[in-house]
């Protein structure tokens, strides 16, 4: 697999709390930084950074099964390589837009997002043009700008913090 750079502005929005929760999600974004991309390209890179974001403890997978019974449970008693597995062998070529929201479902782990908020004590992050509130004030920080200004290097951060 071609070796990426998570923190690279390509992929650093990948990293907001809350932007991932399907397939197509990342998919977006892999898409959007290539002019010319085939099924193959987009498929190895979408899996090689789920399985980076899964190694520093960033993601959590949620079972399909228990989310369409309402439950978000996350699956801890599967490897990375299985789900990587799971993920690769559910998503086909003929794989088409609704069926990617039964492929697999995620999560930001508690201890990624918390520690964002105590940071952000006084912020809110924009994205785009929503507002993650992290703060009963009306100070407004992108994201970029906050990784960049209050985190500084965001992986070290994550290697320092994760548990």
């Amino acid at each position: 697999m071609k070796n990426i750079n998570l923190f690279s502005n390509n992929y650093i929005n990948l990293l907001f709390p809350y932007y991932i929760e399907y397939l197509h999600d990342i998919i977006g974004v892999v898409k959007s930084n290539k002019e010319k991309i085939n099924f193959k390209e987009i498929k190895e890179e979408t899996i090689n950074i789920i399985k980076k974001m899964l190694e520093y403890d960033i993601l959590f997978v949620i079972d399909f099964d228990n989310l369409k019974s309402g439950k978000k449970i996350p699956i801890s008693n599967y490897s990375i390589p299985d789900i990587i597995k799971d993920i690769d062998e559910k998503w086909t070529k003929d794989t088409q837009f609704p069926d990617f929201y039964s492929i697999v479902f995620f999560g930001y782990n508690r201890w990624y997002v918390d520690g964002l908020e105590k940071i952000a004590t006084n912020h809110s992050i924009i994205w785009k043009h929503d507002i993650l509130r992290y703060a009963s004030t009306n100070n407004r920080i992108y994201w970029r700008t906050f990784v960049e200004k209050k985190i500084g290097d965001l992986k070290e951060w994550i290697e320092t913090n994760k548990p």
